[in-house]
């Protein structure tokens, strides 16, 4: 698992799985928080293999955040 976070966008992505081949992720659930959207991003076969917050300072404790590898590039996945 692999916690990376980019405080330009305040974007966390979570990775459950080693690598995410393109096109792996069929499924989005989105949840709305206040002040917040979380995707979890699900396999055909129905794994969970990620999950995205967008504002992500408003639903992680700064520990987590502070944990986290940076983000290399802005996730474009979700809009």
């Amino acid at each position: 698992m692999r916690i990376e976070y980019g405080p330009r966008e305040d974007i966390a992505s979570m990775t459950l799985v080693a690598r995410i081949p393109d096109g792996a992720i069929t499924e989005d659930v989105h949840i709305e928080r206040p002040g917040a959207d979380i995707y979890l991003g699900f396999s055909a076969s129905g794994h969970l293999l990620e999950v995205e917050i967008l504002a992500a300072s408003v639903v992680l404790e700064p520990e987590t955040l502070a944990m986290a590898e940076p983000m290399d590039e802005e996730p474009t996945r979700r809009e």
